[in-house]
Order: structure tokens, then C-alpha cells, then sequence
């Protein structure tokens, strides 16, 4: 089995240095795609609202931006610290899994970036606090003993769920706005595209350990052969649904075609991949749900600022 290419500092020492291992560990293509999502929440709900960006009060909004980002960091970093045995025996790659990074050391950073998110939260507001500290708890449940709600079946699913709707409603509150109608459809299709389609196929490549270290998620509990299925039949769904959303609000088709396409690549892949075993094959579905959720995004974003301009 292969192992994930590793990604080195070799020019830092001391707190540097840990700092960059843990940012390492807690995924930045997943911190990246929360932020776009936290900026996604923001502009729909101030487009649909009235448009009027000069009215937002930014620099509350940026504090809560930075409460968030901290706290994502803490849910998963404080992720890779519990999941250290499994990510070995499934040759993850990341600092932990190498043995770069202490766990130890690794848990009292993200102890530091969840009590800085509680103390940048507060700075803008009671809302932004009570928001923030529910994202907390999640990702505290989703991965600590004796919750470890991630070794699961829908325990995981269950706080991807809620941890990506409170991104985009806080991305929303903190500007000000509000979602109408259309947002919702949105935001109801993104959020089931990452619950339903990324957090399955996701654990395709990390049954193995997952196995060894007492998770028991869909793809362990459910045959192979189902779950890939089951996702296609869902990411397919999803794709349409959005783009007849396209027929009440015209806004979303650009968002409509990208996940309908994505759900194609998606379909593909896991077909592709049934029976593979190398790490690098069995995340080629996950590969294609998120280059489709990030250019959805995207496409979200650009319409936004366009309509806004014009």
C-alpha cells in the first residue's frame, strides 16, 4: 500500500515548526474549503438580503471569520490526536501518522486554538459565541472518548451535518443577512452533497484501519458494493435537484451544473474503484467530491459578487 506523499519543513524549528505540523495535520484543503463555505454563507445571505455590502459590520464579521477558522483547526487536529493509530495502519501521510508531530504536544495546540475561538467569538457578539462554541462541541463529540460519535454509523454523518450548516449560517449572521428561500435550497443541497456523499466515500480508503482501531462508519458496517451505489444514486439526486432548483431561481444553475457534473465524476470513480486496494485508487472518489463542493463554491461566489456589481 502506498503512502500519501509527505509534505516537509524542513526550514523551521521550534514553535514554528510545530505550528506548521499542526496546520499540516488538520487538513488545510478542509480548513480552505471551510472558509469558502463560511464566505459563501455571507454573500448569498447579504445578496438576498439587500446587497448592500458597505452596511456589514466587518470587523465583527472578520473576528468571527478567525473564531471559526481556529476552531475548525481544533476539530481537526484534535481528530488527527485520536485517530493516530488508525492513520498509521492506513498510511495516511500526515505529520502524526509519520511520527513528526506529538500527539501530546499536537492536543495542547488545539486546546490553545479552541479557547482563541471562544475568546475571538465573544469579542463579536453572544450569537457568534453560542455559534461557535456548538462547532466546538461537535467536533469535540465527533472524535473524543467516550462520545467518538465519528466510530459510528451516523454518528459521523450526524456532525458533519450540523458542523456545515452552522458554517453557513454563521458565515450568514455574521454579516448581517439572511438566507431567502433560494439560499436555503442551496445550502440544503451542499450540506447533504458533503454529508451524504463526502463523508461516505471518505472512508472507502480507510477501512483497514478503521477496522483496527473499533470505527465502524457506513463503509465499514455497509457492503462495498452498496455503499458505492448508494452514493452514486444520492450524488446523482442531488446534481438534478439543485438544477431544478435552477427553474424558481435561474442564480443556481451555475451551481446546479457543477454538482450534476461532479456527480458524474464521482459515479465514475467509484465504479472505477470498486475492489481497489492502494490508498492513492481508493481516494479517487473522495478526490472528485471535493474539486466539485470547491468549484461549486465558487461558482456561488462568482455569481454573487457579478449580480452584487451589476
Amino acid at each position: 500500500m502506498r503512502t500519501a506523499p509527505a509534505v516537509r519543513v524542513p526550514m523551521l524549528t521550534g514553535i514554528p515548526r510545530l505550528l506548521a505540523f499542526c496546520f499540516l495535520e488538520s487538513r488545510p484543503t478542509v480548513q480552505v474549503m471551510f472558509v469558502v463555505r463560511f464566505l459563501c454563507g455571507t454573500q448569498v445571505a447579504v445578496w438576498q438580503a439587500d446587497g448592500d455590502r458597505a452596511g456589514v459590520p466587518w470587523g465583527s464579521w472578520a473576528r468571527v471569520g478567525v473564531a471559526w477558522f481556529l476552531a475548525t483547526v481544533y476539530a481537526y487536529l484534535i481528530n488527527g490526536v485520536e485517530d493516530a493509530h488508525g492513520d498509521r495502519l492506513n498510511q495516511v501521510g500526515r505529520p502524526i501518522g509519520r511520527g513528526d508531530l506529538d500527539v501530546d504536544r499536537a492536543r495542547l495546540v488545539a486546546r490553545v486554538c479552541a479557547a482563541a475561538a471562544l475568546v475571538a467569538a465573544a469579542s463579536a457578539g453572544g450569537t457568534a459565541f453560542a455559534l461557535t462554541a456548538a462547532y466546538l462541541v461537535l467536533g469535540h463529540v465527533y472524535s473524543v472518548p467516550p462520545f467518538r460519535l465519528a466510530a459510528t454509523a451516523w454518528g459521523g454523518p450526524a456532525v458533519v451535518l450540523g458542523a456545515t450548516v452552522l458554517t453557513y449560517l454563521s458565515g450568514a449572521l455574521a454579516a448581517g443577512g439572511r438566507f431567502g428561500a433560494d439560499g436555503w435550497i442551496l445550502v440544503t443541497v451542499l450540506v447533504l452533497w458533503t454529508t451524504l456523499v463526502g463523508a461516505t466515500v471518505k472512508d472507502l480508503s480507510d477501512v483497514h484501519g478503521d477496522l483496527a482501531s473499533g470505527r465502524a462508519p457506513l463503509a465499514v458496517r455497509v457492503p462495498d458494493r452498496l455503499v458505492r451505489r448508494g452514493v452514486s444514486g444520492v450524488a446523482l439526486l442531488l446534481g438534478a435537484a439543485l438544477l431544478l432548483g435552477a427553474l424558481r431561481a435561474p442564480w443556481l444553475a451555475a451551481p446546479g451544473l457543477v454538482v450534476l457534473v461532479g456527480a458524474l465524476a464521482v459515479t465514475h470513480r467509484l465504479s472505477a474503484t470498486a475492489g481497489a486496494h492502494g490508498r492513492a485508487e481508493t481516494r479517487r472518489p473522495y478526490a472528485a467530491f471535493m474539486v466539485t463542493q470547491f468549484v461549486a463554491h465558487l461558482s456561488v461566489l462568482a455569481v454573487c459578487v457579478l449580480a452584487g456589481g451589476s
